[in-house]
């Protein structure tokens, strides 16, 4: 997959984990901004913006990488105002476009993936694992998740109160049937981290930053939605 060859691009230079080779992305300011500039046309076709948008998730990763190992980096005063402009117009796009259900419903719950040569699927669960991890590390990410999960709870609650007295259910329909409860990127989310670690449950062990998550993902749910989604999680680690 292509893009699977950007995710392994932008994690492996902004980590500086594959031997013998100098970071490249991760030095460019210029790069960084330029590529931010281009992700951030709009496309007219609802599956390319799609893919767009799980790059945008990946180089919000590289990003945010790039700045918390910046130490050893010369990195200006106006690049880093850059990259931060960057990173906070990457994840509103990122949240309300619900990148996160993109990336199930087109890639990882597809039959081409599932069903992809086992070394391969090895490697590209290792670098979402990366991925997933350098992401929810980020208290810039944490405060959107925390947002996200907010609406979710006020929505599908909003959402269900209605619905229990509406003519469908009083007729003997199901609730459910009025939500649209897959559209909320905290579900998605709790999705997709269960997706991720089922396969390779090695890729737990010491991983404080996924299980950070999932101690904040399980308190206090006030609506019985994103109470299963956290189960279905929880069930899948």
């Amino acid at each position: 997959y292509f893009l699977f060859s950007l995710v392994i691009a932008f994690i492996s230079d902004a980590l500086g984990v594959i031997q013998d080779k100098v970071p490249i992305l991760s030095q460019d300011a210029s790069f960084r901004h330029e590529f931010h500039e281009i992700l951030m046309i709009a496309e007219n076709d609802p599956v390319l913006a799609g893919f767009v948008d799980c790059i945008k998730l990946s180089f919000v990763v590289h990003l945010i990488l790039v700045l918390d190992t910046s130490d050893g980096i010369e990195i200006n005063s106006s690049a880093t105002a850059d990259d931060m402009r960057s990173i906070y117009s990457l994840l509103e796009a990122i949240f309300s476009n619900n990148v996160i259900q993109f990336w199930l419903d087109k890639i990882l719950l597809t039959p081409g993936f599932m069903n992809d040569d086992e070394d391969m699927l090895y490697i590209y669960h290792a670098y979402l694992h990366k991925q997933m991890t350098s992401f929810l590390s980020s208290p810039i990410v944490m405060d959107k998740v925390k947002d996200a999960k907010e609406k979710a709870m006020i929505v599908l609650s909003t959402h269900y109160a209605a619905a229990v007295h509406s003519p469908l259910v009083e007729s003997g329909g199901r609730a459910q049937d009025v939500l649209e409860v897959g559209m909320q990127p905290f579900i998605s989310l709790l999705e997709f981290v269960g997706e991720i670690y089922k396969n390779e449950p090695e890729l737990l062990s010491g991983n404080d930053a996924v299980w950070t998550f999932v101690k904040f993902a399980g308190e206090e749910h006030t609506n019985f939605h994103t109470l299963v989604a956290f189960l279905r999680m929880l069930s899948s680690l």
